[in-house]
């Protein structure tokens, strides 16, 4: 018995990841499959060979088709699939011929399926046998297994026979293919119903005995059903039973039509394709013309494969073509027969077609009859396509058969192709021997001999009157002829303007310009043209190797230009060789014109070392005459930078002068030549009308002096700055000045610069040390070690040593004792680092008498920077210091005023409340005496208080306090808690972030707390006026010999302006009237008298101050004075009254003495309140208004009742607890009143009645 195995894979695969994929997909298939595989050749060869497999399957491994090869030597029986891409016609084409060489099959390996679908294919053709050795039995039992297996194959037709090859089963694929349904050949032989047409009678009995004899018998068969061609592959394959007898049979195929007829159609494109690649090649070896045209029919002939190929050549008149080449035509018709080329013939109409001619059958064609040639032959399909040449068709190429054929894309294409060569290679054949022509003429010569023999050649190999080869001049807005070839002979050489002609097209556009007929009338400005009676023009540019125009070669007829001359062609091949011919010369011709511009720089340079008082003219008439200028000149920028005028001038032979008109020119006339100048810009004019609108005053200028072309070079001194020009003139006639010019003018330029920069330099010199030796300030040069070299009379004055006594001494000469030793070492390690060092100090002069400096310091360093000497700048800044001191005694006066201000108003609301209170029990009948007594005690201290804050109030003297160990976080906290009322009112957080504890500082209490209270009421000041209210920051910290205070405020950022003044004196960004300018000067000066810093900043979203001050040891702190209270009464008169006050315990008061009088009392806690009920009942007789509130002031709704009540401003009465002067303007202003506190009962009363009191 026959052991049953699976059927063996052979996967081929490099990459590893790869291999694994291909194996996971090949064993989906079928737990029945084992999969083998190798990663080379020689494993592959080693597996297929020692066990054998069923199909091999080849991925990506070095040479795919050497595999193959070494698995087919093996066992040609075996299946080999390869795994190809088959996107392009180059992969399909690789793919044929991996089948020709034996693969069973290439598919696209990215395809989904294709592998498993080959696989597939593979083992039914190959082992169908082994596969199907159960077949009888399967079939004779119709199992729906086996049935869905053979009617689930896409493109394979299976038929079963039986022993004896009748037919027992036909999968749909089979019926589809044979035209027959299952149920009506079962039973039937099949070699009567399947394969009668696709084996020939013969053949089938053998084949069957073959089947018998070996198993199996495969066959490719043709032929044609309903008029199409159909092939198949096949396999009929003997059915074994387990012992090996066989059972039936199986008939696998499948259409392989389409495969084939793609295969063959490749395969002609193939060769039609390396026909054209052997024609092109022989297109270039061969040199005789007819000789190509010979081997283009013959290709054409075989890649159609037709009868019949032609080159029609057509005559000059073009009403004619001449048989010139062919294949297949009667004998003596190549090189006599001719076709005519009107529309009525295929020839003549491919000449006027837009395309290739196909024709499927000449004879019923519509579109023309064929001409005598073609019927005489027999044709009756053709194809045809046009010849070109270079400026006219050459002719057509032709392909013609005498059967019936359908042209196919791929054959049009071919004879494209090989026209295509065959017109490249007439135009290149032309052209040579029209070269050869010109080459051999101009090959040995050069210069102007080279020009002339070129276009005499060149007329007569185009058939022009004309042809010049011009250069260009003048900038480039004129041309001058090199050589005249004109009517055949030599003209002379002229110059003429662009402006107008075809030739400035050809200049601007670089490209090359083509006027068959009627350019005299295009270009009406160009007479010559005209009178030269040109009718046709064609002009190229001539371009150097720095792609810089420098010249164009025209051709001119007196008749319409002969296009089918390749004219174009020609110009274009010998432009280039003129391009560098004129480049050439113009180099020969720059070299003696640099040498000789060289030798005057050097006269020049002589001169000006020998002569300096005389050079200028002189320098101006040699450099004149060497670059063979028409008028040079010297132009001046005056001292103030106004004016420009001619300082110079030398003039040719035969020019006149215009220096007047260069005299005083404004500046802002010629600015835009000023402009570029100072730029360090060289001015070119070639031409100065060509000059724009922009430099409309400088062309002005230049056109009253006759110039045609200038070129102007700046002159500057020595630290680049512009002080005036040298401008050389060309006005007999244009010149193109170049940047060579410019460059060797330039050295003129510096000559003449360097020579009055050395008499400014000495003059200079002179001035500076006026300037030094009458200078206020003291000037001190010490050499490296200190040692003075120079003082000025200032020190001398200052200090009353005399220049004698201080030269050679040091500047410790000036010590007063002031500074310590350890000042004077930083300040030596600073300017011995190489910086500079600014300060003060105070020095003692001869007589002992000290003074106050500022100094700066500054290292003098060499080329090499090493320091050789200091200069010091010293001014005596004694008065300064004078006046500081007196600045920081007023703006304490004012913060001493401010702080007592504030005091009163915070100690009289509270005496206010207490006093009328007071007052008030005391007037009650039944009050017990020693009570009595005791409120009589409350109140005469609360007067007494009330007077004490009076005299604080008429307090204005300024006391000198000397410096203790203080706490920087107490001061501050003391001056925020001082301002905190207001600051609340302003709408202002305070926030604290305080470190504690902090080092002592030795200083002055009263100061220090002046200086903070400035920084908080600008910051107050600055966020209530900007934004109505803000967030104050106020920041301590500490390091190991300095404490810090930081208050930061989101106010408005300090303007560039103010924040470079903000510390001087008399200097305040607020309004007028609201500040004295001393505050922060004087903060200022206190800080640094205390040896601290004092910056201002700003940030993000504000402004930073900062204060540094040096920390110092602990020591006892000051004791501050404590803050009393006071007390107030009241009197009572009929009237309705409004009370706005936030303070409680004072509205109350307010309220019970004007309700024992009998007035109707209405309450506000603040302005806002107020303007709440005046806006819904503005009946009032009188309105009590503190002035400090928060939300509202007491003036604010003031000025809020002026603007929306104003009836009731006779009636308001504004309370406050401190002298205001802005309580005192407001009611001048309005005409209220106001009342200070604390009040007295009786007196509010009085007040009250009479505002109340009506009108007589």
């Amino acid at each position: 018995m026959v052991a049953k195995r699976p059927y063996r894979i052979l996967v081929v695969e490099r990459d590893h990841e790869r291999a694994v994929s291909m194996k996971e997909r090949l064993s989906a298939l079928s737990g029945y499959l084992d999969i083998l595989a190798a990663s080379s050749c020689d494993e592959a060869a080693a597996v297929a060979g020692a066990g054998g497999c069923d199909v091999a399957v080849i991925g990506s491994v070095g040479e795919p088709a050497a595999v193959l090869e070494r698995l087919v030597e093996i066992d040609s029986q075996r299946p080999v699939i390869l795994l190809v891409s088959l996107e392009s016609e180059a992969d399909r084409e690789r793919a044929f011929r991996l089948v020709e060489r034996g693969a069973f099959e290439c598919v696209d390996g990215g395809e989904r399926f294709a592998l498993e679908g080959a696989v597939v294919r593979a083992l039914r053709t190959s082992e169908l046998g082994i596969r199907l050795k159960g077949l009888e039995r399967a079939l004779a039992e119709k199992t729906s297994h086996m049935e869905s297996i053979l009617r689930s194959s896409i493109d394979l037709a299976i038929a079963a026979t039986d022993l004896d090859f009748r037919i027992i089963y036909l999968n749909p694929v089979a019926e589809k293919l044979f035209g027959r349904r299952a149920e009506e050949v079962t039973g039937r032989p099949v070699d009567d119903v399947l394969l009668g047409d696709y084996l020939e009678p013969e053949r089938i009995r053998p084949a069957f005995d073959t089947v018998r004899r070996n198993g199996e018998f495969r066959w490719r068969a043709e032929t044609q059903r309903d008029g199409r061609r159909r092939v198949i592959d096949a396999l009929i394959t003997a059915i074994r039973d387990e012992h090996g007898g066989i059972r039936g049979f199986v008939i696998a195929s499948r259409d392989i039509t389409d495969e084939r007829i793609a295969w063959e159609s490749l395969d002609m494109r193939l060769r039609q394709q390396a026909l054209v690649a052997e024609f092109g090649q022989c297109a270039l070896e061969i040199v005789d013309l007819s000789s190509i045209m010979d081997e283009a029919v013959r290709v054409v002939a075989k890649g159609l494969d037709v009868e019949f190929a032609k080159v029609l050549e057509l005559n000059e008149e073009r009403d004619a073509f001449l048989l010139a080449a062919g294949v297949g035509w009667k004998e003596g018709l190549v090189g006599s027969a001719k076709v005519g080329a009107g529309m009525d013939s295929q020839a003549g109409y491919t000449l006027h077609a837009d395309g290739p001619v196909v024709v499927s059958e000449l004879s019923s064609d519509p579109r023309f009859k064929g001409p005598a040639l073609l019927r005489d032959h027999g044709v009756v399909s053709g194809l045809s396509v046009l010849l070109h040449g270079a400026d006219r068709p050459y002719g057509v190429l032709g392909a013609h058969t005498a059967k019936r054929r359908v042209f196919t894309g791929d054959d049009i294409n071919f004879l494209q192709s090989v026209a295509n060569v065959l017109s490249a290679a007439i135009v290149r054949r032309r052209l040579e021997l029209d070269m050869q022509f010109v080459v051999g003429a101009t090959a040995f010569v050069s210069g102007e001999e080279f020009f002339t023999e070129l276009v005499r050649r060149l007329a007569e190999v185009l058939g022009v009157r004309y042809a010049l080869i011009c250069e260009l001049v003048e900038d480039g807005t004129a041309a001058e002829t090199l050589a005249v070839w004109a009517g055949g002979e030599k003209s002379a050489n002229f110059r003429y303007r662009l402006k107008g002609t075809p030739c400035e097209q050809v200049v601007t556009g670089q490209v090359e310009c083509y006027y068959p007929e009627g350019v005299a009338e295009l270009f009406p400005e160009d007479r010559m043209l005209a009178e030269m009676g040109i009718e046709s023009y064609r002009g190229v540019a001539l371009v150097a190797s720095s792609g810089e125009v420098v010249g164009l070669l025209v051709v001119l007829h007196d008749k319409r230009m002969p296009k089918e001359r390749n004219v174009e062609t020609f110009l274009r091949l010998f432009a280039s060789r003129i391009g560098a011919e004129i480049e050439r010369v113009r180099a020969e011709r720059r070299l003696k014109y640099r040498t000789t511009v060289e030798k005057a720089i050097a006269r020049v340079s002589a001169r000006f070392a020998s002569s300096p008082e005389t050079t200028v003219n002189e320098a101006l008439a040699v450099m004149g005459e060497a670059v063979d200028a028409d008028r040079v000149h010297v132009c001046m920028i005056s001292d103030d930078g106004r004016y420009v005028s001619n300082t110079h001038e030398w003039c040719n032979d035969g020019v006149e002068s215009r220096r007047e008109l260069l005299q005083n020119i404004e500046v802002g006339r010629i600015a835009w030549l000023l402009e570029r100048l100072g730029r360090d810009e060289n001015i070119i004019v070639g031409s100065v009308e060509s000059l724009s609108e922009d430099a409309a005053g400088i062309r002005g200028l230049m056109k009253l002096r006759g110039a045609r072309s200038v070129i102007i070079v700046p002159m500057k001194d020595s630290d680049g700055s512009l002080t005036g020009f040298i401008g050389f003139d060309s006005v007999r006639r244009g010149r193109a000045w170049s940047d060579d010019d410019a460059g060797m003018l330039r050295v003129v330029s510096d000559l003449i610069a360097g020579h009055r920069a050395r008499k400014r330099t000495a003059m200079h010199l002179k001035k500076l040390e006026n300037a030094i030796e009458q200078a206020v300030e003291m000037v001190v040069v010490t050499d490296s070690s200190g040692v003075i070299e120079y003082v000025n009379p200032a020190v001398s004055r200052i200090s009353g040593y005399s220049r004698e006594e201080l030269i050679g001494r040091t500047p410790a000469v000036f010590k007063s004792g002031h500074q310590d030793g350890e000042f004077y070492r930083r300040l030596w390690e600073t300017i011995m680092d190489g910086r500079i060092w600014s300060g003060e100090l105070v020095n003692r002069g001869k007589d002992g008498a000290l003074w106050n400096e500022e100094m700066t310091i500054s290292p003098i360093k060499d080329e090499n920077g090493e320091v050789t000497h200091f200069v010091a700048i010293k001014r005596d800044i004694s008065e300064k210091k004078r006046l500081e001191e007196r600045l920081r005694r007023s703006e304490r006066l004012s913060s001493i005023g401010t702080l007592v201000s504030g005091v009163a108003h915070e100690l009289n609301n509270p005496l206010t409340a207490i006093l009328g209170f007071s007052e008030g029990l005391v007037e009650m009948e039944d009050l017990d005496e020693h009570v009595r007594s005791d409120l009589d005690v409350i109140a005469a201290q609360s007067r007494r208080a009330v007077e004490i804050v009076r005299g604080l109030l008429r307090f204005t003297g300024v006391k000198t306090s000397s410096k203790v160990s203080l706490d920087i976080n107490e001061l501050i906290s003391g001056v925020l808690e001082f301002q905190g009322r207001d600051l609340a009112r302003s709408g202002i957080e305070v926030r604290r972030e305080f470190t504690e504890p902090l080092p002592p500082v030795l200083g002055d209490a009263t100061q220090l707390q002046q200086v903070f209270l400035n920084i908080v009421s600008n910051a107050q000041y600055e966020m209530r006026s900007a934004n109505g209210g803000g967030v104050l920051t106020v920041r301590t910290s500490s390091s190991d010999d300095e404490v810090r205070a930081v208050f930061e405020n989101n106010g408005p950022p300090i303007p560039e302006h103010v924040m470079a003044n903000i510390f001087d004196p008399f200097f305040t960004g607020k309004k007028v009237g609201d500040g004295t300018g001393l505050g922060l000067s004087i903060a200022y000066a206190v800080v640094k008298e205390h040896g601290g810093g004092i910056w201002a900043e700003n940030i993000d979203d504000g402004v930073r101050f900062t204060v540094t001050l040096p920390a110092a040891a602990p020591a006892p702190r000051e004791k501050r004075p404590a803050r009393d209270a006071a007390a107030a009464s009241a009197a009572a008169a009929d009237a309705r009254v409004l009370v706005v006050e936030d303070d409680e315990a004072i509205g109350r008061w307010l309220e019970r003495v004007l309700l024992s009088r009998g007035f109707e009392v209405v309450r506000a806690a603040n302005g806002k309140e107020a303007v709440t009920v005046l806006d819904g009942d503005p009946a009032f007789d009188c309105v009590l208004s503190d002035v400090k509130m928060p939300e509202m002031t007491g003036i604010e709704l003031g000025a809020w009742i002026a603007d929306n009540r104003p009836n009731l401003l006779g009636r308001l009465v504004l309370l406050t607890g401190a002298i205001d002067k802005e309580v005192d303007k407001c009611c001048a202003r309005w005409g209220c009143r106001y009342m200070m506190k604390p009040l007295n009962s009786k007196k509010l009363v009085e007040t009250v009645s009479a505002i109340s009191e009506p009108s007589p």
